[in-house]
């Protein structure tokens, strides 16, 4: 499929599952009807190659969930309507940032824009840390059918804001340092390999492979000794998920240098996707 195939691809994908988004909250079934037409004509349904070890239905299971979430990204201004939560948050997280805030660190998986508008919407503000959605060079040709998506999540945050990253650039995040400092929650859409020049790299093993990856916000929020955390979320069918938050260091009570907290940060993606590797999106970075 070359350049302009794809794109086009993605508007039939965006123009359809936006029409079919109307469909959450108000026709049984309508999830259903989602996945099974968006799967049709998306845009990656071809099995590529790193999936050859992927247990039967797995690749399925990721169409599937990306067509849930393209087209509740559509409806994120009144998702609470019609999605139903369950918070799986053993270390008491929510709380501990509501009180002080901290670094809430994700991967990229489907979910990954949602997340902060959740966990803005019971009442935490939150500042969102992600590469800008104009580094992909078929953004600016859709930008129309996507638009939306980004005001929409972030009319949840509590009076928190997106802060955009951009490849090759010296990106000035003095934005979310004091977000941090003002006790406030930052999410950091933290992921490998590293594709910022200047930044300061620590070590990530996933699947006996090593790569780079930026340190971000983690040095300044071990220095402050704030809680950090990963958070990810499930979808478990119909209109419901499951969202699981775990500390990486005891909410700020460890002392753990940053090195240590990637550590734990990779070996959480490495159990995750020993198990479900639909659950990751970027494989194709890694090949």
């Amino acid at each position: 499929m070359d350049t302009l195939q794809l794109i086009n691809a993605y508007r039939r994908y965006f123009i359809l599952l936006r029409f079919l988004s109307m469909g959450f909250g108000r026709i049984i079934g309508a999830t259903w009807v989602i996945t099974s037409l968006g799967k049709l004509i998306h845009p990656s349904r071809e099995k590529p190659p790193y999936t050859k070890s992927w247990k039967q239905g797995q690749w399925t299971k990721y169409l599937n969930t990306t067509c849930f979430t393209t087209a509740l990204l559509y409806r994120m201004r009144d998702f609470q309507s019609f999605i139903k939560i369950k918070w799986d948050d053993p270390d008491g997280i929510l709380t501990s940032s509501q009180n002080s805030g901290g670094l809430m660190l994700s991967y990229h998986h489907p979910f990954a824009y949602h997340l902060p508008a959740f966990i803005g919407s019971i009442g935490i503000e939150v500042e969102a840390l992600a590469l800008s959605p104009n580094e992909s060079p078929l953004y600016p040709l859709y930008t129309k059918y996507v638009a939306s998506w980004f005001t929409d999540t972030e009319c949840h945050f509590h009076g928190g804001k997106w802060q955009f990253l951009y490849k090759n650039k010296n990106n000035n995040i003095r934005t979310s340092l004091v977000a941090l400092k003002n006790g406030k929650l930052v999410y950091s859409l933290h992921d490998f390999p590293n594709i910022y020049p200047d930044a300061k790299t620590l070590p990530f093993l996933l699947t006996d492979k090593s790569f780079l990856a930026p340190e971000g916000l983690i040095g300044p929020a071990t220095k402050m000794r704030l809680p950090i955390s990963v958070a990810y979320v499930r979808w478990l069918g119909g209109t419901e998920v499951s969202i699981h938050i775990r500390t990486l260091n005891s909410c700020g009570r460890d002392n753990r240098s940053p090195a240590e907290i990637m550590n734990i940060y990779s070996g959480i993606l490495n159990e995750l996707v020993s198990k479900d590797p639909e659950f990751w999106e970027a494989w194709g970075s890694i090949q």
